[in-house]
């Protein structure tokens, strides 16, 4: 087996779970993941700027281009570290689109790979959960929404309608 091939399918069965893994990630727990995944962006994207900036410096080339960049992707990175619930609401059904169009990728290269198509409709399928489900209808969050309905509509009292009698 070549090195290539051992790649390729690293890719084909590797990616797919841990995209799956994302994907539940953000079914189950969704705001926590979604501030978690907007911190990393925006870290990435500071620092992506500061690489940007020293690269203006240190390069006479379009150093006003790459200096204007390096403020926007400071700014945007800074922003999301500071504030994650700016992109949260957001961040679900964008990473949902990306999910279904690496999961469609992933069954169009199982059929020339022979391979089988399950992990590839698993993924397309949470990806489409991500995009149609609202991030607020989340199955963590049921619990908390039932206490709340409990709190504000309370049930009845129930009598019994026989006493317990002791035997004589």
């Amino acid at each position: 087996m070549k090195k290539q091939d051992v790649f390729s399918l690293i890719q084909l069965f590797l990616a797919p779970v841990l995209v799956i893994l994302l994907g539940l990630l953000l079914v189950i727990n969704p705001d926590s993941a979604s501030i978690l995944i907007a911190r990393i962006v925006g870290w990435i994207l500071t620092l992506t700027g500061i690489g940007f900036g020293i690269a203006a410096i240190l390069e006479r080339d379009h150093a006003i281009r790459k200096g204007a960049v390096a403020v926007l992707f400071a700014c945007v990175g800074g922003t999301l570290s500071a504030k994650p619930l700016l992109l949260a609401a957001f961040i679900g059904r964008i990473i949902g689109v990306l999910i279904v169009s690496r999961g469609i990728r992933d069954l169009m290269i199982s059929r020339s790979y022979g391979y089988s198509r399950i992990l590839a409709l698993i993924t397309t399928a949470v990806g489409a959960v991500l995009v149609v489900l609202p991030m607020t209808t989340a199955i963590s969050s049921m619990p908390s929404r039932w206490a709340e309905a409990d709190r504000q509509y309370p049930a009845p009292e129930v009598k019994p309608v026989f006493s317990p009698v002791a035997p004589s």
